[in-house]
């Protein structure tokens, strides 16, 4: 498994149990929030972008597809 792979997992792995935890979040907030606390630097990136899925579930893929390019582009 690449680092991405681990890193996105990890992610969403967090965010479900954010979620167990706390039912009044939604899938995307909760994305978002856990990406916040693992990498700051790449969620300021995303947020109040076209693939911010804070406010929009319907953005999650392209959220997490944005935070692995930007990811795989800061480890080259």
């Amino acid at each position: 498994m690449s680092a991405t792979e681990v890193l996105l997992n990890t992610i969403i792995n967090s965010s479900n149990r954010e979620r167990a935890k706390y039912s009044y979040l939604r899938a995307g907030q909760s994305i978002f929030n856990c990406t916040y606390s693992i990498i700051p630097d790449i969620a300021d990136k995303i947020s109040i972008t076209d693939n911010d899925c804070f406010f929009d579930d319907s953005k999650i893929e392209d959220f997490l597809k944005e935070v692995a390019r930007l990811f795989e582009e800061g480890s080259e």
